[in-house]
């Protein structure tokens, strides 16, 4: 059987079957909500206030979530927001035992970073999902808002590890510690 994207062309995207990684045989989404990693999304441009970089495009993640809204006694959908860390061009040195105030080894990174609601700057369809948390329109909510909490907050960035992968990995951890009972799909 196979399962198009509940939402249709409400959800952005002119390709039906993106959101399972064009693989409607084997990864399936059927009520449209999700926590998502993508691979490959926007390479972040200078007007989003992000360094340029044209790797980016290959190996950016980020993560997004699904947006709902409560219309009487059912969910509708409202979009999708992403969010990443990326390099904002500062040099300075950044030594500490907190990265982003979520936990990791040591940090000892020369440049600067931040993290970003990429929401607005995002080209519709760009990108591969990587990795889906299937969740209810009350837990993705729940989830942009603790994402939120991070928007602008400041760090060290570094190639070999403090970065956009690193970020939205370590979220998708965070989402699936808060929603243990939920069902984890890597899409290959």
């Amino acid at each position: 059987m196979l399962f198009v994207d509940p939402l249709g062309f409400d959800a952005g995207d002119s390709n039906l079957y993106r959101y399972v990684n064009n693989r409607p045989m084997v990864v399936i989404d059927p009520s449209g909500n999700s926590i998502y990693v993508i691979t490959g999304a926007n390479a972040p441009t200078s007007s989003s206030g992000l360094v340029p970089n044209p790797v980016n495009k290959a190996v950016h993640q980020d993560i997004a979530v699904d947006t709902w809204k409560k219309k009487g006694d059912r969910w509708v959908k409202t979009g999708r927001s992403y969010y990443t860390f990326a390099a904002t061009g500062g040099v300075d040195w950044w030594v500490g035992p907190n990265w982003l105030g979520i936990g990791t080894s040591w940090t000892a990174t020369w440049a600067t970073g931040r993290v970003f609601d990429e929401t607005t700057n995002r080209k519709v369809g760009n990108g591969t999902v990587a990795s889906i948390l299937q969740t209810t329109p009350e837990e993705d909510n729940e989830f942009k808002a603790y994402l939120d909490t991070f928007v602008g907050k400041e760090d060290g960035y570094s190639l070999a590890r403090h970065n956009c992968r690193m970020f939205s990995q370590w979220m998708f951890q965070k989402a699936q510690a808060k929603f243990p009972n939920r069902d984890v799909i890597n899409a290959k």
